[in-house]
């Protein structure tokens, strides 16, 4: 390559991309973009490097299935000189049922490991029954860290709005991302991770008039400072997101197959409803 007289010393480069180079992103995409073709029978999510593969698994006949898609990955890697980490792959399994067919895969004849936790793009942890259980209690042991370093060193602050501020970048910023994933949560947590935040307007009405809030309640603490409960926020996201598929601002149709209308009859003059959402018979996500 030359720029402006000066030219760089060659290097060879056996597989894979330069890193930080502006070109490197299409180069990648260029790799691995014809990876969805070899699938034939079942489902593939890409982001960047990060593939899941899946399917649903009724009889032994569509683990089978799945193992062959398994195969055709395998094959694909090594006619494109683009190996797996076999030890960073990982066999999870999503199922109510107690009789749940049980499988072992393997990629190049080695056994997947088989477990019940994955943290996958941001959210830290999803179980096998998709609570995300061990997801919101990591999330709150992180946040409570965070929220403690910044109470220690905000002692000589004065301005309320720095510490708001630093409260949102640094704490609520976490506990709202990927909240429309998790969300809804039951009770007991969402009481759990709002004491957060009542911890942090305690403080702060405490750093401004100099006593202690005993007497005041959180939604009078949260209409003095003007901020929004969390419970409030995560309901109000997941409207926009609704609303979003509907008036197709986020193309995704496999979102809006789920969004199902129930609209009542117009014969029905006491209801006070113009639509509603079907409700779930369970609490999976």
């Amino acid at each position: 390559m030359k720029y402006k007289g000066h030219e760089s010393t060659q290097f060879l480069c056996p597989s894979g991309v330069p890193q930080r180079s502006n070109l490197g992103p299409l180069l990648f995409l260029i790799f691995i973009n014809d990876i969805i073709y070899v699938i034939t029978s079942s489902y593939i999510l890409l982001y960047a490097d990060d593939l899941k593969l899946f399917r649903s698994i009724e009889t032994s006949i569509d683990a089978t299935t799945l193992q062959s898609d398994l195969d055709s990955l395998a094959s694909w890697s090594e006619k494109n000189l683009l190996p797996f980490n076999i030890a960073k792959c990982e066999q999870l399994t999503f199922s109510c049922k107690k009789d749940e067919i049980q499988t072992v895969y393997k990629i190049h004849g080695t056994p997947l490991k088989v477990t019940e936790l994955v943290r996958d793009l941001g959210i830290f942890f999803i179980d096998k029954k998709m609570t995300f259980i061990p997801h919101i209690n990591q999330l709150i042991r992180k946040v409570c860290r965070v929220m403690g370093y910044i109470l220690r060193n905000s002692k000589d602050f004065k301005n309320i709005q720095t510490l708001k501020l630093l409260y949102c970048a640094f704490v609520r910023s976490h506990l709202e991302f990927g909240m429309t994933v998790w969300n809804p949560i039951s009770e007991i947590y969402s009481k759990e991770i709002e004491s957060i935040q009542r911890r942090f307007l305690k403080y702060i009405y405490y750093k401004t008039f100099q006593y202690d809030p005993v007497d005041l309640s959180y939604s009078e603490l949260l209409e003095g400072f003007q901020i929004d409960s969390l419970e409030t926020r995560r309901k109000l996201a997941s409207l926009k997101l609704v609303y979003a598929l509907v008036q197709e601002h986020t193309r995704d149709s496999n979102l809006l197959r789920e969004v199902k209308f129930r609209v009542p009859s117009s014969q029905n003059t006491r209801s006070k409803e113009t639509f509603c959402i079907q409700q779930r018979r369970t609490k999976l996500q």
